[in-house]
């Protein structure tokens, strides 16, 4: 069924009365958690693309039970389930959450920053969703079987104490990746005190972005 289902779409268009009895109309919605509209990709589950680049869509499709993968740039996928019965309007809505994180081939990349209390390794709560949004990639992406969580410092202080304080914030890092169900074969932690700068400047905006976590893939599945 599935893979009659472009030339069954191009067939309704020209004569929709001669397929009423077999076919109904899949309604396509996404929207991000708020209600705004998010511009999707929809993909069965055999990989048939059918509504690309659109926040709402119609489409005839044949009776029965589609399993549909809904992706957005810049938001975790989804997967809504639906019955089409024949001649009536079934809605699929997708809710996407936006993504903090960006795979890519070396790192994960966060595009937010990993928040501790001041001089210590504790990771404030308004960074548990982006850490929950890391451990969601791992979980996604079992072909990353070595995640280094790299902690990183600024130059004030001594060194010592800097390379210190990013090591204990890497481990803290990493044991809360583990806490969300991450195994701990898969990471491992380090830190690496000022030695990385990021920037090699003395101002506060320097300081405030060569003080971070980091998460460096170094071994995938083939």
């Amino acid at each position: 069924m599935r893979t009659a289902l472009t030339a069954l779409l191009l067939t309704l268009a020209a004569a929709p009365a001669a397929f009423a009895q077999d076919s109904g109309t899949l309604v396509l919605v996404a929207t991000d958690p708020y209600g705004r509209p998010v511009t999707a990709t929809w993909t069965l589950d055999d990989g048939q693309v059918i509504v690309q680049d659109a926040a709402q869509a119609e489409v005839f499709v044949p009776a029965g039970r589609y399993n549909i993968a809904v992706t957005a740039t810049g938001f975790f996928s989804a997967t809504v389930g639906v019955e089409v019965l024949p001649g009536r309007r079934a809605e699929a809505q997708a809710m996407l959450d936006a993504s903090l994180v960006t795979l890519t081939d070396r790192r994960i990349v966060i595009h937010d920053k990993v928040q501790f209390e001041t001089d210590q390794a504790i990771i404030r709560p308004e960074s548990h969703d982006l850490l929950r949004q890391v451990a969601r990639v791992m979980f996604e992406h079992p072909e990353l079987l070595m995640v280094n969580v790299e902690g990183h410092a600024d130059s004030r202080g001594s060194e010592f104490y800097n390379l210190e304080l990013s090591t204990r914030r890497a481990a803290a890092v990493r044991e809360f990746l583990i806490q969300q169900g991450v195994s701990p074969l898969r990471l491992k932690s380090a830190g690496y005190g000022e030695s990385r700068p990021i920037v090699a400047e003395e101002t506060e905006a320097a300081w405030e972005q060569n003080r971070r976590v980091e998460f460096v893939i170094e071994r995938r599945a083939d």
